[in-house]
C-alpha cells in the first residue's frame, strides 16, 4: 500500500509471505484488527538489511500502522514491525484484548529516527 492508500485487515490470516507480510509507504495507513501476521520469510540478503527481510509489517515515509485487539504478529523471519522515516505504530486494546508482537527472529519493533511510537 502506498501514496495515501489504506488497508483495513479484519479477521485476516496473513502468513508465509516471501518478504514482508504487509508493506505500507508514502502516507499510507494499515489497520490490523483481530488478525494474525506470521511466518513471513526473508528473501535474499539478511533480514535486518532490507525490505524483503521477512518482517511482519514494514512501514515508511510518513505512514501509519494501527494494531488492535487480539491481533498477533509472530514467527516472522525478521522484525515483527519495522518502521522508519517519520512513520508510526499505534497499539490499542479492544474489549480487554491487547495486541501481541512476539516470537519474531529480530526485534519486536525496531525504531529508526525520526520515527514515532505510540501506545494507546
Amino acid at each position: 500500500m502506498f501514496q495515501g492508500g489504506a488497508v483495513d485487515a479484519r479477521d485476516a490470516l496473513i502468513a508465509g509471505n516471501h518478504g514482508a507480510g504487509v508493506q505500507v509507504y508514502e502516507d499510507g495507513t494499515v489497520d490490523v484488527r483481530r488478525s494474525e501476521i506470521s511466518g513471513s520469510l526473508s528473501v535474499g540478503t539478511p533480514a535486518v538489511a532490507n525490505f524483503n527481510g521477512g518482517h511482519g509489517i514494514v512501514a515508511g515515509f510518513h505512514s501509519t500502522v494501527r494494531v488492535r485487539g487480539t491481533s498477533t504478529i509472530t514467527g516472522n523471519a525478521g522484525a515483527g514491525i519495522r518502521i522508519f522515516n517519520d512513520s508510526g505504530v499505534d497499539f490499542r486494546a479492544e474489549g480487554g484484548a491487547v495486541p501481541q508482537v512476539s516470537g519474531n527472529a529480530l526485534w519486536g519493533y525496531p525504531l529508526r529516527s525520526p520515527t514515532n511510537y505510540r501506545l494507546g
